[in-house]
């Protein structure tokens, strides 16, 4: 997954989950905000990340990242619907984005298809096996974007 976020980028890591990706960016220059919408997995998260000065915010998917805050928002671990669920919800805060990096692990293609038909488009991919599941990961670009 880190492979895809450009580098020198703010991050926010949606639905951060034990926060391990968002500790790894963090140590590698990358100014990062988590969100986690769970108390107790929150909790859990911010026994790793408070330490190394990481913010872990208590929302449901974007809605605690303010417009233009970070420059690219990191979705991992959720179903395609999930995601485009989310990115739904706060198109203000997903405007001010340069990229995604999404990884669904089930419905990628039918999240493509919407992205597509929003005119995003789809920069890199990245498989990915966890726990012997291949996962494609995409760097999505929005229609904007001259990069």
């Amino acid at each position: 997954m880190a492979q895809l976020v450009p580098a020198g980028s703010s991050i926010a890591d949606i639905g951060t989950g034990d926060g391990k990706l968002s500790a790894w960016l963090a140590a590698a220059g990358h100014r990062v905000i988590a969100t986690e919408n769970k108390v107790g997995p929150r909790v859990d998260a911010l026994r790793l990340l408070e330490p190394l000065g990481i913010e872990c915010r208590l929302g449901e998917g974007l809605e605690p990242i303010r417009p233009g805050e970070v420059e690219v928002a990191v979705i991992a671990g959720m179903g395609g619907h999930s995601i485009g669920r989310i990115l739904a919800a706060s198109p203000t805060v997903v405007a001010s984005l340069q990229a995604l990096v999404l990884q669904p692990v089930q419905h990628g293609d039918e999240l493509v298809d919407q992205l597509l038909a929003a005119a995003y488009r789809v920069a890199d991919r990245a498989e990915i096996e966890q726990r012997s599941r291949a996962y494609s990961a995409l760097l999505v670009l929005p229609p904007y974007s001259a990069r």
